[in-house]
C-alpha cells in the first residue's frame, strides 16, 4: 500500500491515499492525533494538494475529521465506534459464512485453509500488525467465497475498521485465546450452514467483548484506544 512499491501502476493521489490509509489502519498514525499535511507531504515526496486529496477521501471514510483549533485529526475510537461496527458484523458476517458453505469452491476452501494457517502462525510483536491484516484476508476470503460482490465490498469497509481497532489495541500485549476460525474452514468444506454461522457469531462476540473491556479499562474510554488485550478477531 505504499506509493513507492508501485508507482508505475497507479496515480499520485492514489497511491498517496492508500499509504496515509494504511498508516491510519496500522496506527503508526494513532488515533486522536494532529494530522500535518506539511509533514505527511513530506514524507512522501509529494505537494500538499494529493495529501488533501487523500484527507478529503479519509474524511468522508471516517478515518480522520476536523477539529476546530486543531485541524485534520485521526478519527478517535469509541466504544460505540465498536459496537456500531459489530453490529454490523453480526448482520452480515454470518450469512457471508453461511453462503460460503453453499458455494466456495474446492480452490477457495484450500485458499481458506491456507490464509487461516497464515494467520495463526507465531507473529512477534513489532509485526503483529502483519498478523492483523492477514485475518482481514481471511474473513475477506469467506465474505468473497459467499459470491456476493456486494456483501464482500460492505464487509470490507468494516473489517477495515475492525483491524484498525485491533492495531490500537495492541499496545498492553495481554493475548487471549484464538477462537474457532479453523472449524469455520471446515463447516464451509462440508457445506455445513449452521455450524459456519455459530461458529461466526461465536468469534465476533468474542472479539467485541475483549475490545469493550479493554476501553472501558482506558482512564477516558470515551477518547481513544491506546492500550488494551490483543484481540482474536
Amino acid at each position: 500500500m505504499r506509493p513507492t512499491s508501485s508507482p508505475s501502476k497507479e496515480p499520485l493521489a492514489i497511491a498517496v491515499y492508500r499509504s496515509i490509509k494504511d498508516a491510519i489502519v496500522t496506527c503508526e498514525l494513532p488515533p486522536g492525533s494532529v494530522v500535518v499535511e506539511r509533514e505527511l507531504a513530506s514524507r512522501h515526496g509529494v505537494s500538499k494538494t494529493p495529501v488533501r486529496e487523500a484527507l478529503n477521501r479519509l474524511r468522508e471514510e471516517g478515518l480522520v475529521r476536523t477539529v476546530p483549533h486543531k485541524g485534520t485529526m485521526i478519527s478517535p475510537i469509541t466504544i460505540q465506534d465498536v459496537q456500531d461496527t459489530y453490529y454490523l458484523r453480526l448482520l452480515l458476517e454470518p450469512e457471508a459464512a453461511v453462503l460460503a458453505s453453499q458455494r466456495a469452491s474446492e480452490t477457495q476452501v484450500r485458499g481458506l485453509r491456507e490464509l487461516h494457517e497464515r494467520m495463526t502462525a507465531a507473529s512477534p510483536a513489532r509485526v503483529r500488525s502483519r498478523q492483523f491484516r492477514r485475518n482481514t484476508e481471511f474473513h475477506l476470503a469467506v465474505a468473497e467465497a459467499s459470491g456476493n460482490p456486494k456483501l464482500t465490498s460492505a464487509m470490507y469497509s468494516l473489517l477495515t475498521d475492525v483491524e484498525r481497532f485491533s492495531n490500537a489495541n495492541h499496545a498492553r500485549g495481554d493475548l487471549r485465546p484464538c477462537v474457532r476460525w479453523d472449524t469455520l474452514v471446515d463447516a464451509i468444506a462440508a457445506g455445513d450452514a449452521d455450524l459456519a454461522r455459530n461458529v461466526t457469531i461465536e468469534g465476533i462476540r468474542f472479539s467485541r467483548l475483549q475490545l469493550v473491556e479493554a476501553l472501558m479499562k482506558e482512564p477516558d474510554h470515551t477518547s481513544h484506544v491506546s492500550r488494551g488485550s490483543h484481540v482474536s478477531i
